[in-house]
């Protein structure tokens, strides 16, 4: 199974799945990689270009790719399964699953204290400016939740209380964030 995309151009793209699986098209033709990854399942993959990119996964499974090789990095975490993992452009990269976020930062994973309780994805355009998808509780029908990391500091995004869980975060810019969740909930 294949489980996550991402990719740095269209001649660049990366896709992960079961069992430490990493697969790579130049556009054409998709092969596997040969990577270190562990039997871990891998949810998600993001780069930050040709040579920096982080797949993640079941156990705190972290793995980078620098341009010649993918291989292992403690995360420093192994009962949380990661989500969702983003790179910025100056090559820090973002991390969740579901109660902890993680930022990548001068060679080393650090915990991150979110200020929601669960969290799916992760978006942002540099690593001053992040957005965090999620809960306010794990359990199904927990109302939604938006956190934003502006390198500093968080702040949360006040959201009606009716909103439903939100699985995925995206944009195009500074000022153009969507979210999307359960039961087809798409904010912006």
């Amino acid at each position: 199974d294949v489980n996550g995309i991402g990719g740095s151009a269209a001649t660049d793209v990366g896709a992960v799945g079961n069992k430490g699986g990493i697969f790579h098209s130049s556009g054409l033709l998709w092969k596997k990689m040969a990577a270190d990854a562990g039997p871990q399942n891998l949810w998600d993959v993001a780069a930050g270009g040709q040579s920096d990119a982080w797949a993640v996964g079941e156990n705190g499974a972290t793995v980078h790719w620098d341009g010649t090789g993918w291989g292992p990095v403690a995360s420093g975490v192994t009962n949380v399964h990661l989500f969702a993992v983003w790179v910025a452009p100056n090559g820090e990269a973002f991390t969740v699953g579901s109660n902890r976020a993680l930022h990548w930062k001068n060679g080393a994973w650090t915990s991150m204290t979110p200020s929601i309780a669960y969290l799916n994805d992760v978006w942002g355009t540099s690593a001053t400016d992040v957005w965090f998808a999620g809960a306010t509780d794990a359990l199904v029908g927990s109302p939604a939740a938006i956190a934003h990391w502006d390198g500093a500091s968080w702040t949360t995004a006040t959201l009606p209380a009716s909103t439903p869980m939100l699985w995925g975060i995206s944009g195009s810019g500074p000022a153009d964030v969507w979210a999307a969740g359960d039961n087809g909930t798409i904010l912006r």
